[in-house]
């Protein structure tokens, strides 16, 4: 011990540039190392962990540390050195000034060499499982920076990023009229706000919302832009709104009875502009005679032309995790009468000569909900009940939706399953929202009553038949290039495919969501272009980009936000991966800015109009950015999503491209 205090001494006392920039005055005498007792526990391999750590927690006074040092030779620096490496992305030791080099016992290169090591990362999970490390502890840290003045966010994010490492590029900035101080005179960290929910910097001044209109506006957009503080001249674009929150706030204005369309946020950006145009909603858009045969869409054309030899295995699941508990008898008419409500979740299909037929079915008795209760078994039965489900829905009969409550004892969870063929991902904002609607006045003995449906799937798909497109549309479409991947022979056996998922730390998306970056598909696609190029040897490469599809301007008259169905739009789009990454953005923005109407135009070419657009070979590759699937969900709601939405395909079926990417965040 003696010789340990000796050198702690000497490591602290010595001239150097740590001593050089940080006032070290305390270490100079030994008052403080009198004061600061620093204590090593060993153990032995038969003694247990928890063993040792109740002894500590009963017998000695001491505050368990939360991350660890370097030292010589100790397995628990491999964990220190795996999990920031690794999942933060940068050593977490002062190199070259760490213990050793100071020490004079190794120079920094030797260990910067040590610390780059391969680690036993079985050993590193055994060991964190041991000590009951969460992943989620991770990244929990991130840096903010609240300041006075007139500069901008940008300026200063730009003036940092020019001096600092990326890591310490604060993630959020916070302008502030004064520093918040305590009564010493020090900054009062507690009364900073939370820089997370705090106003972006932006080109407007703030001004609140007045009118009953546009403090319903502003409400939905801080749900769904995850800001607390919008003023009436702030910019949709600027505080990071995309299609898809447009589509949810013009949802959820439909809720609250007001009539507004994702087109006209885009056209209106501002509270201001917007409360201009918001008006009632009116009953007569439901007005419509919803039976008889439906023509296909494109995008459920080019499901069909794959020739599926099961075609009912075609899913789209959630799974969601359930505030309050849910009582199956109350849950089983609830669903039916959503299903009821919503016409594309009751269409059947079937192959007729002419290829399939879609028509809408009768309405249903009941929708089945298996009850799994798996308290007291393992839960990889749930993963199992949901598969099952997955596989036992009939086409034919209209049978499309499937439910699993699953009780885990001190919490339930809802597994819904429906055909894709009747949903995409923006449909299930609706369900869930009109599910727990339905429930909620079932338990209070009202009947259920619903929001008003927005235009129907049938409307939809009779205005894609009679739409013409403009010749310059028609012209951009056929003057695509021919450039697939070429991975070499990638011929594989029937239904051979493998799936990789790989998760970006929290301080690799933050990125993603800074309202004044690149939008996350133009970066994502950014990195595809270059890998593709990495790869293969290929600077330019066709990608089918899937989107929502639900674009109201193209039909006279139309509203499709409570729409149920499959809107997705699938495109081809031409990436060029330039010199360096910068340019590959901006060429790839421009491509992005070129596309008409959101590439809706194809599928309509594709599969309702032109037959050379129909000969042309499909990309290699299929590519979709889902956005944040948290969002769906109001902030009040009883369901949250367990884990992300799944697409699940028979085995049997043919890929439609051979690779396949989908992007979200979650978490």
């Amino acid at each position: 011990d003696e010789t340990i205090l000796a050198a702690r001494k000497a490591y602290h006392r010595t001239d150097d540039a740590v001593s050089q920039l940080i006032d070290v005055e305390i270490f100079q005498t030994d008052d403080i190392f009198e004061t600061v007792e620093i204590i090593d526990f060993y153990r032995y391999c038969d003694v247990e962990l928890a063993e040792m750590l109740s002894f500590l927690k009963d017998q000695v006074p001491w505050i368990r540390p939360s991350d660890t040092g370097r030292s010589t030779n100790c397995l628990i620096n491999n964990v220190g050195i795996h999990l920031h490496t690794q999942k933060r992305g940068y050593h977490n030791y002062a190199l070259p000034y760490s213990w050793d080099v100071r020490m004079g016992h190794k120079t920094p290169e030797a260990a910067i060499d040590e610390l780059n090591d391969e680690i036993d990362v079985a050993d590193v999970e055994r060991i964190l499982q041991e000590i009951g490390y969460e992943d989620e502890q991770i990244n929990k840290a991130q840096l903010a920076a609240y300041y006075v003045g007139p500069a901008s966010a940008a300026d200063l994010r730009h003036f940092l990023a020019q001096r600092l490492p990326g890591n310490l590029v604060p993630a959020y900035f916070s302008q502030l009229d004064h520093m918040p101080l305590t009564a010493n005179g020090k900054v009062d960290f507690v009364a900073l706000p939370d820089p997370k929910t705090s106003r972006p910097e932006l080109q407007a001044q703030f001004v609140a919302p007045t009118t009953a209109v546009e403090k319903t506006l502003a409400n939905l957009w801080q749900q769904v832009l995850k800001v607390d503080r919008i003023g009436v001249h702030d910019s949709f674009y600027e505080l990071g709104g995309d299609s898809i929150m447009a589509i949810q706030i013009a949802a959820r204005m439909s809720v609250v009875g007001f009539s507004l369309s994702p087109n006209q946020i885009f056209q209106h950006p501002t509270l201001a502009q917007l409360s201009t145009v918001v008006t009632s909603e009116s009953a007569d858009i439901a007005a419509e005679d919803l039976t008889g045969v439906i023509p296909l869409t494109p995008i459920q054309q080019a499901f069909f032309e794959q020739q599926s030899p099961q075609p009912e295995q075609f899913t789209q699941t959630v799974l969601l995790d359930v505030a309050a508990r849910l009582d199956l008898s109350i849950l089983q008419p609830a669903l039916t009468a959503v299903v009821n409500h919503h016409d594309s979740l009751r269409l059947t299909y079937t192959q007729t000569e002419a290829g399939w037929e879609q028509r809408y079915g009768k309405s249903v008795s009941d929708v089945a909900i298996t009850y799994v209760d798996v308290s007291a078994r393992s839960k990889e039965i749930v993963a199992k009940t949901i598969a099952q489900l997955q596989t036992q829905l009939d086409l034919t009969k209209g049978d499309l939706v499937r439910a699993a409550l699953v009780n885990l004892g001190e919490r339930q969870q809802l597994g819904l399953i429906i055909h894709h063929l009747a949903v995409d991902a923006l449909s299930w904002l609706t369900i869930i929202q009109d599910l727990e609607t339905v429930y909620q006045q079932l338990s209070q003995g009202e009947e259920p009553l619903l929001p008003l449906k927005t235009s129907s799937f049938k409307t939809w798909a009779h205005g894609l038949r009679e739409r013409s497109l403009p010749q310059t549309e028609v012209d951009y479409w056929l003057s695509q290039p021919n450039c697939v991947a070429q991975w070499g022979n990638i011929d594989q056996p029937e239904g051979n495919a493998r799936t990789l998922s790989r998760q970006l730390s929290h301080d690799l998306t933050q990125p993603f969501l800074q309202p004044s970056r690149a939008r996350p598909q133009e970066l994502l696609l950014t990195a595809l272009a270059l890998a593709v190029r990495q790869h293969t040897g290929q600077s330019t490469v066709q990608v089918s980009l899937e989107g929502h599809g639900r674009e109201e301007s193209i039909i006279p008259n139309i509203r499709l936000v409570r729409t149920v169905g499959w809107f997705t739009s699938l495109f081809p789009i031409t990436l060029t991966a330039q010199l360096d990454a910068g340019e590959t953005l901006r060429s790839i923005k421009a491509t992005l800015e070129q596309v008409p109407q959101n590439g809706i135009g194809y599928g309509i070419l594709r599969y309702l109009g032109d037959a050379s657009v129909a000969t042309q070979p499909q990309p290699e590759i299929l590519f979709n950015y889902l956005g944040t699937l948290e969002q769906l969900l109001p902030a009040k709601s009883i369901f949250r999503f367990a884990q992300p939405l799944q697409v699940s395909r028979s085995p049997r079926q043919i890929r439609s491209h051979a690779l396949d990417i989908s992007a979200f965040i979650s978490g």
